[in-house]
């Protein structure tokens, strides 16, 4: 009996299957760090309450916590009861731009290029997965086209994002080290990052792995395996099995009588003279030419009396 081995996969498959995981990581986390506002924190009771709104409560303790983020922060008590207070960014007072043009501006560059780097990925993420259903679908000695195409498209989809994403903590960091605050004497600098930043910082580390893994994949499209097929030894074995021989359609007559016994000498056919004819003067017929005698009646207009004798030849 043969071994049944596993079947052969394209030598891009796993490549692109393991960019396709990363991607997908990156995704996860690049969305988790746009939308959750913990990209730096104050702690301490030093928060400014002030320019948050006349609407929050004053009453911060050490162990209150200030998170800011692209959309939105979020004001922890730490109190028995678990008040929090959480609004919207404010473009012209208030955390973390608090109406300085510079910071603003990098501030507003953070949050875009986090949102474009959220849609490339995504996009990066269906062609990736386009392209590996094609590597699965592949099989020795049938018709099928690399996707070059698609995945030269999502390799550099990919790079984009990654970039995006890098640009995007990178313009962070210039806002947390900038003094954005002209009153504030205590945490400005801000800095304090904190999980939205880190978790942004490894999206852009899955997306860069995901685009070597794509390259790597790119490199070996079009190159498939010699072998045709895949065992798992080096060597085949088969069972050979006897095939029972068929049965005659109609059974063998055998007759119970013995056939004549051979004779010892040779068989005496009779022999006969060959015919000869020969004719001298062509051939001669047995018979004289036919001669007819009568006698002229005068209803024929014959004379009487004299015979008339007419021959024929």
């Amino acid at each position: 009996m043969a071994k049944v081995g596993k079947p052969v996969k394209h030598p891009a498959s796993k490549f692109w299957a393991l960019a396709l995981i990363f991607l997908i990581l990156a995704l996860v986390f690049c969305i988790f760090a746009c939308f959750f506002p913990a990209w730096s924190r104050y702690k301490g009771s030093g928060i400014p309450t002030s320019e948050l709104g006349s609407y929050v409560s004053t009453a911060v303790t050490s162990d209150s916590r200030l998170y800011l983020g692209h959309w939105m922060w979020c004001l922890y008590y730490e109190d028995p009861l678990g008040t929090q207070t959480c609004a919207n960014n404010a473009d012209s007072t208030g955390p973390p731009a608090y109406g300085n043009s510079k910071c603003k501006g990098f501030w507003w560059a953070s949050r875009i290029c986090g949102l474009v780097g959220i849609g490339f990925l995504f996009l990066a993420l269906l062609i990736v997965f386009m392209v590996t259903k094609s590597l699965k679908a592949w099989k020795p000695h049938e018709p099928w086209k690399a996707p070059m195409g698609a995945a030269a498209i999502a390799c550099l989809l990919t790079v984009l994002a990654a970039g995006l994403c890098i640009a995007s903590w990178a313009c962070w960091i210039v806002i947390a080290e900038e003094s954005c605050s002209n009153t504030l004497t205590v945490w400005n600098p801000f800095q304090g990052y904190s999980y939205s930043f880190i978790v942004m910082c490894f999206a852009s580390g899955w997306a860069l792995i995901a685009a070597l893994l794509m390259c790597l994949g790119l490199m070996k499209l079009k190159k498939t395996p010699k072998a045709v097929a895949e065992v798992l030894d080096d060597e085949v074995t088969f069972e050979v099995v006897p095939t029972p021989a068929a049965a005659p359609l109609y059974p063998e007559y055998v007759s119970e009588y013995p056939g004549p016994a051979p004779s010892a000498y040779p068989p005496q056919y009779p022999t006969y003279p060959a015919p000869t004819t020969s004719y001298v003067g062509g051939p001669r017929s047995a018979y004289p030419s036919p001669t007819t005698s009568y006698e002229s009646y005068p209803a024929y207009g014959g004379n009487k009396g004299y015979p008339t004798t007419n021959t024929y030849y």
